[in-house]
C-alpha cells in the first residue's frame, strides 16, 4: 500500500507508461522493476530513481514487520514457557520428581536458551532472541537473591546475547555483501 501511494503522490520520478508497468508488476507480484522500458536518458534515469524508491520502501516494510512480528513471536513463547512452569509447579509436578523450584526455574531457562538459539540456528531471528534475554534478565533482576536462578539466567544472558550478536553480525556483513555486488 506505501509503495502504491508513492506512486500515486510522487510521479516526478517516472513517466506514465513506467507507473503503468510498475503497477502492473506489482499486482502480478513480480519484484523485478528493473525491466522498465523508456526513451530518453533523463526518463531512464528518473526510472532508476523510482525503482531504488521502491525496492527500499520495498526493504523497510518487509523489515518493520519481520521485528514487529518477532517481538510478538518471541513473548508468546516467554509467555508460553511462564505459564507452563506455572501449571507444573501448580500440579506439584517438580516436587514428585524431586526437583526444588529453583532446580525447575533453572531448567525452564535453559530451555529458552535453547529455544532461542534454534530461533538464530533455523531463522536467523535476532528480535525473537533479543525478547528472550530481556526476559530471561527481567527474572535474573526479580530472583537476584535464589543463587541458583539468578547464575543461572546470567550464564545464558551471556551465551545466547552472544550467538545473537554474532549472529546479527554475519546477517549484517551478508546483506552489504549481497548489495554491493
Amino acid at each position: 500500500n506505501l509503495i502504491l501511494i508513492y506512486i500515486l503522490v510522487d510521479i516526478r520520478y517516472a513517466t506514465y507508461p513506467s507507473i503503468i508497468i510498475i503497477l502492473k508488476n506489482l499486482i502480478s507480484g513480480k519484484d523485478d522493476i528493473d525491466t522498465l522500458s523508456s526513451s530518453s536518458d533523463e526518463s531512464s534515469e528518473k526510472t532508476e530513481n523510482c525503482s531504488t524508491v521502491l525496492k527500499i520502501q520495498n526493504v523497510v516494510e518487509q523489515l518493520v514487520t519481520r521485528i514487529s512480528f518477532s517481538i510478538y513471536l518471541g513473548w508468546l513463547c516467554v509467555a508460553t514457557i511462564a505459564n507452563a512452569s506455572i501449571a507444573l509447579v501448580s500440579l506439584d509436578l517438580a516436587d514428585s520428581l524431586g526437583w526444588t523450584e529453583s532446580g525447575w526455574s533453572a531448567l525452564l531457562i535453559c530451555v529458552t536458551t535453547l529455544l532461542g538459539f534454534l530461533f538464530l540456528l533455523f531463522r536467523q531471528d535476532v528480535f525473537v532472541c533479543l525478547v528472550f534475554n530481556w526476559a530471561v534478565g527481567a527474572i535474573a533482576v526479580k530472583q537476584s537473591g535464589d543463587p541458583v536462578v539468578f547464575y543461572t539466567a546470567i550464564v545464558n544472558i551471556g551465551v545466547l546475547g552472544t550467538l545473537n550478536l554474532v549472529t546479527a553480525v554475519i546477517i549484517v556483513i551478508s546483506h552489504i555483501i549481497f548489495y554491493i555486488k
